[in-house]
């Protein structure tokens, strides 16, 4: 089966579609991933913080392990997502450019 890394602007496509109980109930293996995790963290905005870490952890149970230093992290991420024989899912142009899929086209297998 094919795993999904999602991005944190796929997060915050999930949040603006209503899509997290579609998302649980699909046959979709989600990787959680630490660089994603911290990122969403370090969100200013208490509230869409809050909303976003909630979400992470309804569809991934817990948190990865520890993530490394954000510097390069669309490298990691996308490296971490090949590491894990998974697609990433993103709607960084820069990311689709190097392989990963829009959340719209993602959002077309559930």
């Amino acid at each position: 089966m094919t795993g999904y890394l999602l991005d944190s602007n796929a997060y915050d496509a999930i949040l603006r579609h209503d899509d997290a109980a579609r998302l649980q109930q699909a046959e979709l293996e989600l990787i959680a991933s630490g660089i994603v995790l911290a990122e969403l963290r370090q969100i200013a905005a208490a509230e869409r913080r809050q909303a976003l870490l909630a979400l992470f952890f309804t569809l991934h149970g817990s948190a990865p392990q520890a993530a490394p230093s954000l510097a390069s992290r669309d490298a990691l991420l996308l490296a971490e997502a090949r590491a894990a024989d998974a697609i990433l899912v993103s709607d960084d142009k820069a990311l689709q450019a190097a392989g990963a899929v829009s959340y719209a086209g993602f959002r077309a297998l559930f």
